[in-house]
């Protein structure tokens, strides 16, 4: 079970967007050595795990690196967006946060050189 915390543990600001390490931090966020695939993997091996003892270990560094995931996420957020004041904007022309990240996501993902474009 898990308690989600709706606060980061340390508060980051970020001055100037910076894409290239954005895109950094994308692939360290979803890339095959990242903090997903470090989630799933120790997740899966501790529910495969007969051993309370090493399961109960499996699952608490399987948490741990879902937490990474906030982090990372954020920052990628925070690095790679263009500054914008959403206040200055009616309400109801905004769109919602989860459609814009996943809109900026699929651009930025596109724009990674030697990745092919679909």
């Amino acid at each position: 079970m898990y308690h989600h915390v709706k606060q980061l543990m340390y508060t980051v600001r970020v001055g100037e967007p910076d894409p290239q390490f954005g895109r950094m931090l994308l692939e360290q966020f979803g890339g095959a050595n990242g903090e997903l695939a470090a989630a799933m993997q120790y997740t899966i091996q501790g529910l495969n795990c007969e051993d309370p003892a090493r399961k109960d270990l499996l699952m608490d560094i399987g948490t741990e690196e879902l937490s990474h995931l906030e982090v990372i996420g954020s920052l990628a957020v925070c690095t790679c967006a263009p500054p914008r004041s959403r206040a200055m904007r009616p309400r109801s022309t905004r769109s919602s946060p989860s459609r814009e990240a996943a809109a900026w996501a699929c651009s930025t993902l596109r724009a990674i050189p030697g990745r092919p474009t679909t």
